[in-house]
């Protein structure tokens, strides 16, 4: 019992540590919205500045120590002002992918400085031991909690009960409104960071005496840090130190006790995986929108240059590329599409994975040891190891249904590191010394070993990146990709058009880890021994960083960034040019692009040279006098002929009635809704008014399944309450939104073609291969002349007039051709004369057989427009009738004038005018 409880405490120092280093995560993350993960590497320059001062400069060691935090915390102001304050209006992932930048840098310019490493610190803390129940335990350790817990609590009485901390807690949730109270974002955001640097420094120097600091090892502690912080909710500094404490003794006690490799590193993630499958999965509300990340490209196929450069590039291989350019062509392709993977994650679907190096050693591995150990056919191998892949790969994508953004990111980091330290080091899986050795690759009888025929390896690596390449961008031609893209900007949205958000998310990681693992495949096979544990979580890290500088929106990204790993072709050049430069090198560009690339050209490499070969190819249309008329036909020609304004009446809906049986919905003890039932009949426009907090907008949440309730939901006459958003939305309910929610950065065509979608799994697997575009059916077109959209369909949707959105976003509803349209507030920030307009387009609407369920404040839109009125107030059905009954109703008259006898006399017109000034705000 003494060695459990002995071994539990040595487990304190490395507590103390992540205890240190998250609480500067937290704090930075308050301030500017921002998780560093270069945190541990702020904690190494600390600890390798310490060692030069105490040992190479002999400074007092405190002094050296007050020095060293100093050091980070003002390298932390410069991070800060240098880099995040230009990124203040960049997404969170922008500025995350930056300190990513800084987590390849750091460690890259430390190596310059001081060398490889590792370095043993002289320990300064008393080393003598106490006995606690009978186990020894040393002082260091005891005083690194004590520091550790003695930050905590400072920091915990600053959060609550400063002006200053809670500033910082009010700025995280609402940087606008805090700073209307005078409070500066940028003096927050540049002390949080200063403050977090500096915690960071206190951790390096430390916790190094009482381990080995080198440049691999001790940045890397941010995963088990991340993963406490995360526990933590980011935000609670007491559940940090518990929760540290549980991971640095859980890890001692395993690492002693459980004779498995990885184990010990790997508890803080099985905890987090625990935590997140009992969570279950969450529903999208209305503050879970998808940050807009870089533009993304078209998936279009230049048929003409990619044939010539597919000409040159196999030309070069057979003929003019000697070992070392084949060598370097090869690693440039095989890195090229585990980059090309992050495309379809981050660029098509928004999904920030950090695991897709490991997915990719997962693949060539098992390719490797089916071919050396069980004899396989190269071909047989590699499909079985992709289906192997792909599996991994949906296992991979279970965090993603339950969490979202920088926290998804956090655990596949812990993914990836689990399979690193249990797999990959694991001599079970690699054979005794950690490789697999392949001596012989045939393909078709043919030797394709890269050491005998480097030309037949090389040429059968560029055949397996073109494919990729081809295939990736099919799918973002195909509806599949149009599914990615609505996931990827707006997953509120993408529900409410019948996009199963959850199955496009599955879909993306399976097919990245597919991309990723012939990229894997080839690295296997490049050499006679594969090393599997050469794919450590840092290179999932980077090659995030290479895809960023390529251009994470493009498949020519992918080969554009590629150029930054290690034995592609930017490390030949490199070496080229510099010969006496170390491999640490390309690691220090690495992270020099990508911090500039963040901060300059956000869209990467590729979004450059598609810019630059439109323009040229813009130039002989601009001279031709039927410039207009080709661009024009070509749009009419991939949308085919639009219908004709006097055959709108044939347009065909599926009619069908929208029942709602006592409705409820309630937010902890708020009852937003209370029991309010009505319907709404084929070709009837039922409008749904009220005060603001009436609950209105929550009603229309509940029936399209964004919110949980109570009572029923019926679609002629099936029930529906139970059916998740996307099936309530296939079976004929479409909605607006009074946010509008479109996808921004695609054009309105793009966003048109999405809401088309019949929503068939087919398409995932035939949109690999196909080259058809989607098309827009017959009410689609027709909403595309009666709303007079033809002429802005090639156009982005953040370039049109808000008139214009408010257009597309019911253009768009209507797209998917449902039978009840849900309008919430469509009329708002609408001038008078578009107002009059918008009355005969919803008109039209009815006139094709929906059934229209209308939200909106302008009385004289709804009683201009409405067969049904139901007025709702505090979350209850207080009236339904004609307008005429609803106007004349004196319950709603006193609800809306103040329940007086005068008032309950008021005329109808009255009443009218009243509700309109009442409805200038924003519905609930």
């Amino acid at each position: 019992m003494s060695d459990i409880l002995q071994y539990a405490l040595l487990g304190l120092g490395a507590a103390a540590g992540y205890t240190l280093l998250g609480s500067g995560v937290i704090l930075i993350s308050r301030g500017s919205g921002v998780i560093n993960f270069a945190q541990g590497a702020l904690a190494l320059v600390a600890a390798l500045f310490y060692h030069s001062l105490t040992n190479v400069m002999r400074f007092p060691v405190y002094i050296g120590i007050a020095l060293a935090v100093l050091v980070t915390a003002v390298l932390g102001m410069v991070v800060y002002f240098v880099i995040m304050r230009p990124l203040a209006d960049s997404s969170p992932t922008a500025r995350t992918i930056a300190t990513l930048g800084l987590l390849i840098l750091l460690p890259g310019l430390a190596v310059l400085i001081w060398g490889i490493g590792p370095f043993s610190l002289q320990p300064f803390l008393p080393r003598g031991t106490v006995e606690i129940f009978g186990a020894a335990i040393s002082w260091d350790r005891l005083i690194l909690i004590a520091i550790a817990t003695l930050v905590v609590g400072v920091l915990w009485v600053g959060a609550r009960y400063t002006a200053t901390g809670l500033a910082f807690r009010a700025i995280a949730e609402n940087s606008r409104a805090t700073s209307t109270l005078g409070w500066s974002p940028i003096k927050l955001g540049a002390l949080t960071w200063t403050l977090g640097s500096a915690l960071a420094g206190l951790a390096g120097v430390l916790i190094a005496p009482i381990t080995t600091v080198s440049a691999d090892g001790m940045p890397m502690m941010i995963i088990p840090v991340l993963a406490a912080v995360l526990l933590a909710g980011f935000k609670s500094f007491p559940l940090l130190l518990l929760a540290s404490v549980a991971t640095g003794v859980g890890q001692s006690l395993i690492f002693n006790f459980v004779p498995i490799t990885g184990v010990a590193q790997s508890l803080p993630f099985i905890l987090i995986l625990l935590v997140l499958i009992a969570r279950g999965r969450e529903r999208l509300s209305r503050s879970l929108v998808i940050e807009r990340l870089p533009m993304v490209g078209s998936g279009r196929v230049r048929w003409i240059p990619l044939t010539i450069v597919v000409l040159l590039v196999s030309a070069g291989i057979l003929f003019w590329f000697n070992d070392q350019f084949q060598a370097a062509a090869t690693g440039t392709f095989g890195w090229s599409l585990i980059v090309l993977s992050v495309v379809v994650l981050i660029g098509y679907t928004g999904q920030l994975s950090l695991a897709q190096a490991t997915l990719a050693a997962i693949t060539g591995m098992i390719a490797a040891k089916l071919v050396s150990e069980q004899a396989f056919p190269l071909l047989p191998a590699i499909i079985v190891a992709l289906i192997t892949t792909v599996l991994i790969g949906l296992v991979f994508a279970l965090p993603a249904v339950r969490t979202r953004g920088m926290n998804l990111a956090i655990v596949t980091l812990g993914i990836a590191s689990i399979t690193s330290d249990l797999v990959f080091k694991n001599g079970f899986f690699t054979g005794p010394y950690g490789s697999i050795f392949v001596p012989k690759v045939s393909l078709f009888g043919f030797d394709i070993s890269p050491i005998r025929n480097s030309t037949g390896y090389a040429l059968f690596a560029f055949i397996i990146f073109l494919l990729g390449c081809l295939a990736v961008a099919a799918v973002r031609r195909g509806t599949s990709g149009g599914r990615l893209l609505a996931v990827r900007t707006n997953e509120r949205a993408a529900a409410a058009l019948g996009v199963n958000v959850v199955g496009a998310k599955f879909y993306s990681f399976g097919l990245a880890a597919a991309v990723a693992g012939l990229g894997g495949v080839i690295l296997a096979f490049q050499n006679s021994a594969f090393t599997p544990a050469d794919f450590d979580p840092m290179q999932s890290i980077t090659v995030i960083a290479y895809a960023f500088v390529g251009g994470v929106g493009f498949v020519l990204g992918a080969p554009a960034g590629g150029q930054l790993a290690p034995g592609s072709f930017g490390a030949w050049l490199l070496d080229v040019i510099w010969p006496d430069a170390s491999g640490v090198w390309l690691q220090v560009l690495s992270g020099v692009f990508v911090i500039l690339f963040i901060l300059l050209q956000p869209d990467g490499f590729a979004r450059d040279w598609v810019k630059a070969a439109d323009a040229i190819r813009e130039r002989p249309r601009r001279r031709s006098p039927s410039a207009s008329a080709v661009k024009s036909g070509t749009l009419e020609s991939e949308l085919g002929a639009a219908a004709d304004p006097s055959e709108v009446g044939e347009v065909k809906v599926a009619p069908k009635r929208l029942e709602v049986q006592d409705l409820t919905v309630k937010f902890g003890a708020v009852v937003a809704v209370s029991g309010v039932s009505f319907s709404v009949e084929p070709g009837e426009v039922v409008a749904l008014i009220g005060p603001n907090g009436a609950g209105k907008s929550t009603c229309i949440d509940a029936i399209t399944g964004f919110v949980p309730s109570a009572g029923r939901v019926k679609l002629d006459g099936v029930d529906i309450s139970k059916d998740w958003t996307h099936a309530r939305a296939r079976k004929g309910i479409g909605r607006s939104f009074q946010s509008l929610e479109l996808f921004e950065s695609l054009t309105v065509q793009d966003n048109l073609l999405i809401a088309a979608d019949d929503g068939k799994s087919r398409r995932y697997f035939g949109d690999l291969v196909s080259m058809k575009r989607p098309e827009l059916g017959p009410l689609a077109k027709a909403v595309i002349q009666e709303f007079g959209l033809a002429d802005v369909l090639d156009k982005r949707v953040n370039d049109l007039a808000y008139g214009q959105r408010r257009l597309v976003a019911v253009a768009r509803a209507m797209a998917s051709e449902p039978s009840v349209l849900l309008l919430d507030e469509p009329a708002a920030g609408l001038g008078e004369q578009e107002k009059k307009e918008f009355e005969g387009v919803v008109r039209q609407i009815a006139r094709w057989g929906i059934a229209v369920l209308l939200v909106e404040h302008d009385m004289g839109l709804v009683m201009g427009v409405s067969d049904r009125v139901v007025v709702m107030d505090t979350g209850k059905r207080l009236a339904v009738g004609t307008p005429a009954e609803v106007q004349a109703s004196p319950e709603v008259i006193a609800a809306y004038l103040g329940g007086n006898d005068k008032n309950e006399s008021a005329s109808a017109d009255a009443f009218t005018q009243e509700t309109v000034v009442l409805g200038k705000g924003q519905s609930q």
